[in-house]
């Protein structure tokens, strides 16, 4: 099961709440989400007045979901889901859903699964063995892709099942297909 906190998590409630209401862009999309307030999208922020943290909803965290969400495919420019976020909707079709549009994303950034297969490979079987976290896979592919970005795409594909990972972000397998 999915962290509450979780990206894949996030994206279920965003696409859940494009659906139930009317709106023109994704700046409204967002400002509806803040006004809901949910629980994931809160954060640990410092006061410095009180000298405590406070659990304040994030802008920010609202912002990036609803990013991932446009650029995966699942929202259109004016806030709607596309056919691929209401195919998401299902929950029996989520993962797959979700897992497809990080792989086409991947791809279009040409990141080939099979050469990160085979980089996992050499790394744990290397003397010393190097644990193929997203940040070792990054630095090994040298994708021009922000390492918090594909770090994110690479944790949505095991949480869609499209990839094997261990210790939570140590990646075994991609699936290729």
């Amino acid at each position: 099961m999915a962290s509450d906190r979780s990206l894949y998590r996030k994206i279920e409630v965003v696409l859940d709440i494009a659906k139930s209401i009317n709106i023109v862009s994704l700046r409204e999309l967002r400002s509806e989400i803040q006004g809901r307030k949910p629980s994931l999208f809160f954060s640990r922020q410092y006061n410095r007045d009180t000298d405590q943290f406070d659990e304040e909803i994030s802008e920010r965290i609202i912002q990036k979901t609803v990013h991932v969400c446009h650029v995966l495919g699942l929202l259109a420019e004016d806030g709607s889901l596309t056919p691929a976020g209401r195919e998401a909707l299902r929950k029996t079709r989520f993962d797959a859903v979700v897992g497809g549009l990080v792989r086409k994303f991947l791809r279009e950034r040409d990141i080939n699964f099979d050469r990160m297969n085979e980089i996992i490979r050499k790394q744990m079987q290397g003397s010393p063995p190097i644990l193929p976290t997203s940040e070792a896979l990054w630095q090994a592919i040298g994708t021009k892709m922000s390492k918090g970005t594909f770090s994110r795409m690479l944790t949505l594909l095991a949480r869609c099942g499209a990839a094997r990972s261990a210790q939570r972000r140590i990646y075994l397998r991609f699936e290729v297909g």
